[in-house]
């Protein structure tokens, strides 16, 4: 029997060989490419498993900001060098596959704050002065004019003039690049305006006076007075405010919104004697320096939040979130029982459950600190209770059974129950029932959600009787695949505990419900799949008078004529109880890791090694692993190897 062990190890170690050529892995990867100030586009190339899409991807950018989506833009907003992380996963036929790459993204000149702007005046028909607006704007930085016919101009001064020698339509564009230490920068900036030159004949001017009301009832509004040579009321008039907003009529009014520097113009089209338009067109702009007026803009508001967990629903947070407001104000709260604060955000504990009229009182204060007539008052209505409570839980012993037991507490169909066992597994059922399968101490938890607000927490310590026989029985297997026959397969049984009887049955996924299974009844036996496809391959081990467990394994069987997808690996000692090994072959040195799951795939244990050419035992310590059976992969390159052993 330990020859015949050997020459399948041996088997088995030669066809690791040509694993890499066998399995198709997933694979993360991805590009980026820098956009402007510190923005930066992601795009995935990975693949799953045979080439499917992904499942689900996670990214780290570095900066402490995470995201689920495939292809995402982030913003950066420091300069620096990050490692962006991308992590895959992958499930196909029965395999799951993560991986995970690192990059390198170096962040520059998020600082560049450059907004180019200009404004044109025009002389006479023909001649424009333009007027570099830019902020903020250097000596040393490079400043370039393009107007539109084809000419251009170069340097820093604040104006610049120009003469079209023809009448149209041109695009005049600024270009400011920073430099520093003489050097340009990647921070510029662009800004393009249209102007019109009409023929020396037309005789139309445009020209216009801003004057703000003086009166005082509107000090934010602004006359538009049209002074404008040759210009008729029935013309085409368009006034540009500078604040997105436009205008018509011979004169006009308009109110500022925000106090700003604004390039305001006039437009006019002369009419033809019969009402159409014509080609005498003229524009003016002028500046409107608005520094705002003794309005009172301060609007007070804020939002309350209390302890939702249900413990101190008497503590209140209040967030000032008022328009206009600043620190140095003075702010005043009156939380309705008598107290008070002047803090701009405030926390308060009410002594006593009941209904609270909370108020803020926000007075502005000018530069010099001193206090204006500038006053708000906003106020809340907040209601509480008293915090909640719930009822414990009890714990009863199933009949005739060490490891079953039945949690009983009140129930609510209006409540929310969720249990944890301490064993890694839940329930959300209100009385549940749970077989334990190891013998120790277990931390039993219920949470009860009575409502948004009231949500309690109660947990138990309970202890499990050590298992029976048949309890701490485990049961596992491996396979290999004949390297010559590819359609046959080697199975062998894997337990802590001897084995009397093994009955095989492998039912193949067709669709068709009525294929029936074929069952062996033969220790470890050998088996040639007729055809390739998906197999459902179950054990059903006897270890003594009504003591039976089954493992299940889904198996791909491919073509004969074409590789694996996956190989099957033998991990020694099986049982283990410290330490469990793996070989692998190798015809180039490689990186090998090595993963332990649980059976429910919660990664256990990881080891890197830097693989050599040749032959490879990869070793790991399982000593606090707890007894059971656990999957483990070896993974180097594109190849990955599985297997189970068993822990005692």
């Amino acid at each position: 029997m330990k020859k015949i062990y050997f020459l399948l190890l041996l088997a088995g170690l030669l066809s690791f060989a040509n694993a890499h050529s066998q399995t198709t892995a997933c694979a993360a990867n991805f590009t980026f490419v820098y956009q402007a100030n510190g923005q930066v586009q992601f795009t995935s190339t990975s693949y799953g498993i045979n080439g499917t899409p992904v499942d689900s991807f996670f990214w780290r950018f570095g900066d402490g900001t995470t995201s689920n989506v495939a292809n995402p833009a982030h913003q950066y907003t420091n300069n620096g060098t990050y490692p962006v992380l991308l992590k895959i996963f992958s499930q196909s036929a029965g395999f799951i596959c993560t991986d995970s790459t690192v990059l390198q993204v170096t962040i520059q000149n998020i600082s560049c704050n450059l907004v180019s702007n200009f404004i044109s005046t025009q002389t006479s028909p023909a001649n424009f002065t333009f007027t570099n607006t830019s902020t903020p704007i250097s000596p040393t930085d490079s400043v370039r004019w393009s107007f539109g016919d084809g000419s251009t101009a170069w340097g820093n001064n604040n104006t610049v003039q120009h003469t079209y020698s023809s009448v149209g339509t041109y695009t005049v564009c600024l270009r400011i690049q920073k430099r520093e230490n003489g050097v340009p920068t990647n921070c510029f900036s662009d800004t393009c305006h249209t102007i019109i030159v009409t023929q020396n004949s037309c005789g139309l001017s445009a020209n216009f006076q801003a004057e703000r009301d003086s009166t005082g009832t509107m000090p934010d509004n602004y006359f538009f007075l049209n002074a404008s040579l040759n210009a008729a009321p029935t013309d085409s008039i368009r006034w540009i405010f500078g604040d997105g907003t436009t205008g018509t009529g011979f004169n006009t009014s308009h109110i500022y919104a925000q106090p700003g520097i604004y390039n305001a113009c006039l437009r006019i089209i002369k009419r033809n004697p019969n009402g159409t338009l014509s080609n005498c067109i003229s524009e003016f702009c002028k500046t409107i320096n608005y520094t705002g007026s003794n309005v009172c803009y301060l609007q007070a508001a804020f939002t309350s939040a209390h302890d939702s967990t249900g413990a101190n629903t008497n503590v209140y947070q209040f967030i000032n979130t008022s328009t206009g407001a600043a620190s140095s104000d003075s702010i005043r709260w009156t939380f309705g029982d008598g107290t008070s604060a002047n803090t701009y955000n405030a926390v308060h504990t009410y002594a006593q459950a009941g209904t609270y009229n909370v108020c803020l009182r926000i007075i502005k204060r000018n530069s010099n600190g001193v206090l204006t007539t500038c006053i708000r008052d906003v106020c809340h209505t907040i209601s509480f209770t008293a915090p909640c409570t719930t009822q414990e839980f009890n714990v009863l012993s199933l009949p005739n059974s060490s490891t079953g037991f039945q949690f009983v507490t009140a129930i609510n169909t209006t409540w929310q129950y969720s249990w944890s066992f301490g064993d890694g597994t839940s329930s959300t059922s209100p009385n549940p029932v749970h077989n334990y399968t190891h013998g120790g101490s277990y931390q039993v938890c219920l949470t009860v959600v009575k409502s948004a607000s009231c949500s309690r927490t109660f947990c138990r310590v309970i202890n499990v009787a050590p298992l029976s026989m048949c309890d701490s029985a485990t049961l596992s297997y491996n396979y290999l695949r004949d390297t010559l026959n590819h359609n046959k397969y080697y199975f062998t049984a894997v337990s802590n505990l001897p084995i009397q009887n093994q009955t095989w049955s492998i039912t193949k996924f067709s669709g068709n419900a009525s294929n029936p299974p074929v069952v062996i009844q033969q220790n470890n036996p050998q088996y040639i799949f007729v055809d390739s496809g998906y197999y459902r391959v179950c054990l059903n081990a006897a270890f003594g008078t009504n003591c039976n467990k089954e493992s299940c394994r889904i198996i791909h069987v491919e073509n004969n004529y074409g590789a694996t997808s996956a190989c099957s690996l033998i991990a020694y000692p099986n049982p283990a109880t410290n330490v469990i090994n793996s070989n692998v072959i190798l015809s180039a040195p490689q990186t090998i890791t090595m993963k332990i799951f649980s059976t429910n795939n919660v990664l256990l244990r990881t080891k890197i090694v830097a693989g050599v050419t040749g032959f490879n035992a990869v070793s790991v310590n399982i000593s606090d692993l707890l007894p059971g059976v656990y999957l483990i992969k070896t993974i180097h390159g594109n190849s990955i190897c599985s297997g189970q052993f068993i822990k005692i």
